[in-house]
C-alpha cells in the first residue's frame, strides 16, 4: 500500500507524525518500536507536538499486532475514505 494513501488516512495530526516517524526508521531498515520511535520524534523535534514520550508509549496498547496489521491498515484507509 502507498504510504502517502495511508498517511491521508489519519485523522489526527499526531497520529500522522507518529506514522511518519515509523515509515522513516521502516526506510533506513531500522527496528520501529516504542524507543526508537521517540528517539526519531525527538531527533525530528516532533516529540512534544505528538504530546511527549507518555503519549507515545500509551498508545502501545492500541497497536495491532503483526497478525491483525493488515486487517487494520484496511480499516483505517476505509474510515479515512468515509471521512
Amino acid at each position: 500500500m502507498d504510504r502517502s494513501c495511508l498517511n491521508r488516512a489519519f485523522s489526527d495530526e499526531r497520529h500522522r507524525t507518529v506514522y511518519d516517524a515509523i515509515g522513516a526508521l521502516n526506510e533506513r531498515a531500522e527496528p520501529a518500536d516504542v524507543l526508537t520511535v521517540e528517539r526519531e520524534l525527538e531527533r525530528e523535534g516532533a516529540l512534544a507536538r505528538v504530546g511527549g514520550v507518555q503519549n507515545v508509549s500509551a498508545t502501545t496498547s492500541s497497536v495491532p499486532s503483526r497478525i491483525d496489521f493488515r486487517a487494520s491498515v484496511r480499516r483505517l484507509v476505509k474510515r479515512g475514505a468515509d471521512r
